[in-house]
């Protein structure tokens, strides 16, 4: 179950109009690493603007590993093991890795402060998948992505309903080197947050998957998950979202640091 993207995805910083958040508070200085929306994988070099200051390679370090000795790196897990048998291969297909033991990156994004952003439609893109009837329930929404960083606070992702940007959205910031997800609906009368207490700022790579069903959303950083069942009155609204916003935009007060 997934739902259809009616708005805009923000990457970095809310829009300027959102007058509970301050100017300084929200920069971000991280990589992110094969981002996918609802299962689609982004190739967020489709949609950058010109310019320097986001590149194509997150410098991961490659040190080398044995699985099982060290298992598989990045999240990636080793499968097909006997008793018998010493033949370990690594799943990677869930993280931003591939190769033997998933460490070879395949694609991330490096944004640099006051640098140019990144913005696409999540709907054409969807239609360029042929996926738009696959996206018809607006209850159910997964966001999953890898990141690096070392700040302590920063608005990572963004989405807002229609122009008017008071009205339904999800958030998900680093509060205090952990993330935090924000739910709001009906111009900010109904809200709920969850926060996982995995430390993310630590300069290595995470998996981050975030997952909103009818009644519950769940955030999954590595291997730690928190969940929290909502309120009814947040069930009784229908999730519509359309743009992704990564980085600075015309719109964003600066991209990330």
């Amino acid at each position: 179950q997934h739902i259809r993207f009616n708005d805009k995805l923000y990457f970095g910083k809310p829009p300027i109009t959102l007058e509970t958040i301050s100017s300084n508070d929200y920069s971000v200085k991280l990589c992110l690493a094969s981002l996918s929306v609802n299962h689609i994988p982004i190739n967020l070099m489709n949609y950058r603007y010109y310019g320097k200051t986001i590149i194509t390679n997150c410098n991961l370090n490659k040190a080398t590993t044995n699985c099982p000795t060290k298992k598989c790196r990045n999240n990636g897990r080793c499968t097909n093991q006997t008793i018998s048998s010493q033949l370990y291969t690594c799943d990677c297909k869930h993280t931003s890795f591939n190769g033997r033991y998933c460490m070879n990156m395949k694609r991330g994004y490096r944004f640099y402060e006051n640098g140019p952003g990144i913005t696409f439609d999540v709907e054409q893109l969807q239609r360029q998948h042929s996926l738009v009837n696959d996206y018809h329930d607006n209850n159910h929404e997964t966001i999953s992505f890898g990141i690096l960083t070392k700040v302590m606070s920063g608005c990572v992702l963004r989405t807002s309903n229609g122009i008017n940007t008071y009205e339904d959205y999800l958030q998900i910031d680093i509060y205090q080197g952990r993330l935090k997800v924000l739910l709001i609906f009906n111009n900010q009368d109904e809200r709920e947050q969850l926060i996982n207490d995995q430390e993310i700022n630590d300069g290595k790579y995470h998996l981050v998957v975030y997952k909103r069903t009818y009644s519950s959303i769940r955030l999954q950083i590595d291997r730690k998950i928190t969940e929290k069942q909502l309120s009814n009155k947040i069930t009784n609204y229908k999730i519509r979202k359309r743009s992704v916003y990564l980085g600075y935009n015309t719109i964003l007060k600066q991209g990330f640091q």
